[in-house]
C-alpha cells in the first residue's frame, strides 16, 4: 500500500451549481485504512474518482506516495477500485473477471489460477467461478467486483459506498394501510421487514423483529405518478455532472434517486418511484447489515 495526499482538491461539474469538491485536504498514512463518511452529494465518490483518475479536478493535488500523479491518467497510478455498478464484463465467467487484470499485466496462468482461486475462497465465490454475471445476484456481483480489486497488489485500493455485500429475496408482501410487512429470506433466515407505504412487487417467516430495509440510491428511478411502487414528492435536486441526485418524501419516508445525467425533476413535484428488488439491503434496528 502507500499514502495518499490531497491538497486542497476541488471538483465543479457545472458552473451554475456548487462545486461538488471545495478545498478538500486529506492524508492517509502507508497501509491506513481510512473511511469517508457522509451524507449522499457531500463527495465522498467525487473524492475517491479524483484519486484513481477517473475525474479531472477542477483544483489542487493529488499524490499517491509522494508522487503527484493529479494529471496521470488511471493506468500510470496503481490504484484499485471497486466500481458502484460493478462494471463487470458481461461475456466473460467470474474466474476470467477476477483474474482478468492480472493476465493482462502478464502474470502467469498458475499464479493467475492461486490467486483467483485464493480470492474466491475468501469472498464466497468459489462455487460461483462458472457462472456469467447475469447469472448472479446483485450481492455476488458485488463481491465478484470487490474480488477483482483485491486480487491484485495495488498502491491503493477504493471502494465507494455501496459496494458493499448481501443479498435478500423479498418473498412476500402484506400492505396494511400505513405500512407494508415485508418478508424477505437472506442465507437461510427468514425474516419480516416492517416498512411505509411503498409496496414492493415481490415463505412464510419464521421471525419477525424490528428490521430496516434498504436500496442503494442508484437502484432507484422515477416515472409518472402512480406507475410505481408508491407516489413520493421530490424535495432536493443535486446535480453532480455526471448524474443527478433526486432526494424524495413520502408519508415521513425519506429515499434518494440516483439518476444519469441531468434528471427532469423539479423539488415540490410528484413523482412515481420504482425500486430494483433484487438489489434490497437488511438491516437489524441497530443498522447492522443482515446476511
Amino acid at each position: 500500500m502507500a499514502s495518499v495526499t490531497l491538497r486542497d482538491l476541488a471538483k465543479r461539474f457545472d458552473s451554475s451549481h456548487p462545486p461538488a469538491l471545495r478545498d478538500f485536504s486529506l492524508e492517509v498514512k502507508d497501509g491506513e485504512f481510512l473511511v469517508l463518511l457522509g451524507p449522499s452529494g457531500c463527495g465522498k465518490t467525487t473524492a475517491l474518482r479524483c484519486i484513481a483518475g477517473l475525474e479531472e479536478p477542477s483544483a489542487g493535488q493529488v499524490f499517491i506516495a509522494d508522487r503527484d500523479v493529479t494529471h496521470l491518467p488511471p493506468g500510470e497510478r496503481d490504484v484499485a477500485m471497486v466500481f458502484q455498478n460493478y462494471a463487470l464484463y458481461p461475456h466473460l465467467s467470474v474466474r476470467e473477471n477476477i483474474g482478468f487484470a492480472l493476465e493482462v499485466r502478464g502474470v502467469g496462468k498458475r499464479e493467475v489460477l492461486r490467486r483467483v482461486v485464493e480470492t474466491a475462497g475468501r469472498l464466497e465465490l468459489s462455487d460461483l467461478l462458472d457462472r456469467k454475471p447475469a447469472q448472479l445476484s446483485g450481492g455476488q456481483r458485488q463481491r465478484v467486483a470487490l474480488g477483482r480489486a483485491i486480487v491484485r497488489p495495488e498502491d491503493v485500493s477504493l471502494c465507494p459506498p455501496g459496494s458493499g455485500v448481501g443479498d435478500a429475496e423479498v418473498t412476500v408482501v402484506e400492505p396494511l394501510g400505513s405500512e407494508t410487512l415485508v418478508h424477505l429470506e437472506a442465507r437461510g433466515q427468514r425474516l419480516v421487514a416492517r416498512c411505509g407505504p411503498f409496496q414492493l412487487p415481490l415463505a412464510l417467516p419464521d421471525y419477525a423483529g424490528d428490521l430496516q430495509l434498504g436500496i442503494r440510491p442508484e437502484n432507484v428511478s422515477l416515472c409518472p405518478p402512480g406507475r410505481g411502487v408508491g407516489d413520493a414528492e421530490v424535495s432536493v435536486v443535486e446535480p453532480l455532472g455526471s448524474e443527478t441526485l433526486v432526494h424524495l418524501e413520502a408519508n415521513g419516508q425519506r429515499l434518494v434517486a440516483r439518476l444519469p445525467g441531468i434528471a427532469a425533476a423539479a423539488p415540490g413535484t410528484r413523482v412515481g418511484v420504482q425500486v430494483d428488488t433484487t438489489r434490497l439491503h437488511l438491516f437489524d434496528a441497530a443498522g447492522a447489515r443482515l446476511g
